[in-house]
């Protein structure tokens, strides 16, 4: 194949990967006004015409069909799944990228045999070309888990205050359901912590039970203190209990969890910091050498020995920096 040719392919295809990521990244970022439309129209649909059988059936068995179709609308969106593994799926779905597992692997693929291609066409050593082979997918898995921390962030920045000021409305004597609501109304009109109570909200009117509304609360979401509080609302509607007490504590573990955090990433942000500070130094004294004196700089280019030396050298400097990134990486 003519070299001209293969560049040509690679641009392109790297130019469709580019736009995918950036239309994967807006559309699974945004937590505010597209979870308004969250709920499927096959459900909306479904319980309409379970309403028009209630009329024309009677009530009892209307109640079946309802539980029903509230069941069938889980096929139209992703369930809730018990296993606490994080696979593939759960992720995209967090990260709320509308590709399937398949799709992302294939993507991962193609993104592994482009930068393998362009390492072998540039002429570098096998060391950067395996390099080339494996940083593409890497690179890929980091959007979507920058997507997924992006709405952890989004989502943990309302969560400790939801709590608290429904432990207020609670203590009031106000009931589950509606102190949820009115705590939600107190936050901004783009968080998103509110769409998603607002989204539970519209399930219940559209005919759900509260169970399962309430266990499909925060589905889209990785937080660790979610599945705690959805548990807490389900045994308070089943047993009774003092509700407000567990999620004062619930609260209380929240913010300890989010202090602990910032406090881990100041801890290793000098690390990153002075790791950036000798890359950046490192580069603009190779260019500042390589324009004050080319005489030093181009032959260690050229000369086939101090090539393969140099690209040794931009290998450890790449494992460094990604050796790094996983030891810093600290999960609370």
């Amino acid at each position: 194949m003519d070299l001209t040719l293969l560049i040509v392919l690679l641009v392109v295809l790297m130019g469709a990967v580019g736009v995918l990521v950036v239309y994967l990244t807006m559309s699974g970022g945004g937590g505010g006004g597209k979870q308004q439309v969250a709920v499927s129209d096959s459900l909306r649909s479904l319980v309409a015409s379970q309403r028009q059988q209630q009329k024309e059936t009677g009530k009892a068995s209307a109640r079946k069909n309802l539980a029903l179709a509230a069941a069938a609308e889980d096929e139209g969106r992703k369930k809730r799944v018990s296993s606490s593994r994080l696979t593939l799926e759960k992720r995209l779905r967090y990260g709320r990228w509308v590709i399937t597992p398949i799709q992302f692997r294939a993507i991962q693929v193609v993104l592994a045999i482009m930068g393998l291609l362009i390492c072998r066409t540039s002429g570098l050593t096998l060391a950067l070309q395996l390099l080339g082979f494996a940083l593409p997918p890497s690179l890929f898995n980091a959007v979507l888990e920058r997507s997924i921390a992006k709405r952890f962030k989004a989502f943990d920045a309302d969560y400790p205050v939801m709590l608290l000021q429904y432990v207020s409305l609670l203590k009031t004597g106000m009931g589950v359901i509606q102190g949820l609501e009115s705590a939600a109304k107190g936050l901004d009109v783009d968080s998103l912590v509110r769409h998603e109570s607002e989204l539970m909200i519209e399930r219940l009117r559209l005919g759900l039970t509260e169970e399962q509304a309430i266990s499909a609360f925060g589905e889209d979401v990785n937080h660790p203190e979610l599945e705690l509080f959805v548990q807490s609302l389900l045994l308070s509607r089943r047993v009774g209990g003092t509700l407000s007490t567990t999620l004062e504590r619930l609260a209380k573990q929240v913010r300890k969890r989010q202090q602990f955090r910032q406090q881990a990433v100041s801890a290793v942000g000098m690390e990153r910091g002075s790791i950036y500070a000798i890359a950046a130094i490192m580069t603009l004294l190779m260019v500042y050498m390589g324009f004050s004196q080319p005489d030093l700089v181009v032959p260690a280019f050229t000369d086939p020995l101090g090539s393969t030396i140099f690209q040794g050298g931009l290998f450890l400097i790449i494992v460094g920096f990604l050796w790094s990134r996983v030891v810093t990486n600290i999960k609370v």
